[in-house]
C-alpha cells in the first residue's frame, strides 16, 4: 500500500451509487443492520461470517432495513473505509484495521442499541442439552479461547461477546463470529480460516471465524449456570462457588451500560436474582483442556433428570 492512498470523505462515499453487494440484512437482539460493499470476494467471506444472524424476511421493494455499514477496502489509490449510515467510522491503508472497524461498528449497534432495556452480560455462552452456561469476564479474561474450546468438546454456541438475560432465566445469544486472538492461534490451528489471498490481509490482526462449521448456532435457551472465568499462564485449575455479594460485584464489572452512564439498580437486582437462581462459579486456570473439564461439569450438575 502506498503512502500517497487518499483518505475518502463522508461524502465521496455516499455519493457512490453502485454498491452490487448487499448483505442481510441481519439481526441480533433486535438490532437490524446491512452490509453494503463493491467488493464480491469480500462479500462472500462477510456473508459467511454472519450468516447465523440472517434475518429471514427480504427487503420490500429494494428499501434497506436497519443501519447500512459501507465498507471499502484499501488500495493503492485510497484508504479503505468503514460507514455506518452518513457517519465515518474507520479509515485506514490496511485491511486489518477496516475488518477491526467494521466488527466495533456493529458490536457497538447491536449491545449499547439493546442495553439501556434489558441485562446484557459481556460473556461467552454455550449450550448443552437444552441448557445454558455463560462465562462473563471483562476483557482479555480467555472468554473466545474458552468459548471455542467448548464448542470443540460438542457445546452449542451463544456468542463469544455479550450474552442477554431475561427475568425468566432465559438467555439470548449474540452468534458473532468468533475472534480468536493471535496468543490462542497455536490452540486452533484446526480453525485457522482458509481464504483467497485478497482476504489474507483482514485477518493478519485478529482471526473472524464463522461459527456453523464448528457447531450449532443457538439463539436462545434456559440459564443453567454462571462461571467467571480468569486466565492466568501456569495456575492450577480450580473452579469455587461465589456468593450472591461476590456476583453482584463481579457481575457489575461485566455488564454492558450505555455511553456515559453507570449501572442501573435495576440491572445489579437482576444480578442479583440470577445468583440466587442458578449456581455461580469462579473458574481460574492455565490450561485450555482442564478449563472445558471444569465447565462441562457443570454442566453434569445443572442437568435435569
Amino acid at each position: 500500500m502506498v503512502d500517497a492512498a487518499r483518505s475518502l470523505t463522508e461524502d465521496e462515499v455516499l455519493a457512490i451509487r453502485a454498491w452490487p453487494q448487499r448483505l442481510g440484512p441481519y439481526e441480533a437482539f433486535g438490532q437490524r443492520y446491512e452490509i453494503w460493499t463493491d467488493d464480491a470476494v469480500l462479500a462472500g467471506f462477510l456473508h459467511e461470517l454472519y450468516d447465523a444472524m440472517t434475518v429471514a424476511e427480504h427487503r420490500e421493494h429494494g428499501a434497506p432495513t436497519g443501519h447500512i455499514y459501507r465498507v471499502l477496502g484499501p488500495t493503492d489509490e485510497r484508504r479503505g473505509v468503514v460507514m455506518r449510515d452518513d457517519s465515518m467510522r474507520g479509515s485506514s491503508e490496511h485491511c486489518a484495521r477496516i475488518m477491526e472497524s467494521l466488527q466495533w461498528a456493529i458490536n457497538r449497534q447491536v449491545i449499547i442499541g439493546a442495553c439501556a432495556d434489558r441485562l446484557i452480560l459481556h460473556a461467552g455462552g454455550v449450550v448443552r442439552d437444552g441448557v445454558a452456561i455463560v462465562l462473563p469476564a471483562v476483557m482479555e479474561s480467555g472468554k473466545t479461547t474458552l468459548t471455542t474450546g467448548l464448542l470443540d468438546r460438542g457445546c452449542g454456541y451463544l456468542s463469544d461477546e455479550a450474552i442477554a438475560v431475561d427475568h425468566d432465566l432465559t438467555v439470548e445469544g449474540y452468534p458473532k463470529p468468533l475472534s480468536i486472538d493471535p496468543g490462542s492461534w497455536d490452540l486452533f490451528r484446526h480453525h485457522e480460516p482458509m481464504v483467497a489471498p485478497p482476504l489474507q490481509g483482514y485477518l493478519e490482526q485478529q482471526w473472524q471465524v464463522a461459527v456453523p462449521p464448528i457447531a450449532p448456532v443457538v439463539r436462545t435457551s434456559q440459564l443453567g449456570a454462571l462461571v467467571f472465568p480468569t486466565y492466568e499462564a501456569g495456575a492450577a485449575t480450580s473452579l469455587e462457588a461465589m456468593s450472591p455479594a461476590t456476583v453482584v460485584r463481579q457481575g457489575a464489572h461485566c455488564t454492558f451500560v450505555p455511553p456515559s452512564s453507570t449501572i442501573p439498580t435495576a440491572r445489579l437486582r437482576d444480578i442479583a436474582t440470577i445468583a440466587a437462581a442458578v449456581p455461580v462459579y469462579r473458574l481460574i486456570s492455565g490450561d485450555l483442556q482442564e478449563a472445558c473439564d471444569a465447565v462441562l461439569s457443570v454442566f453434569d450438575q445443572v442437568a435435569g433428570p
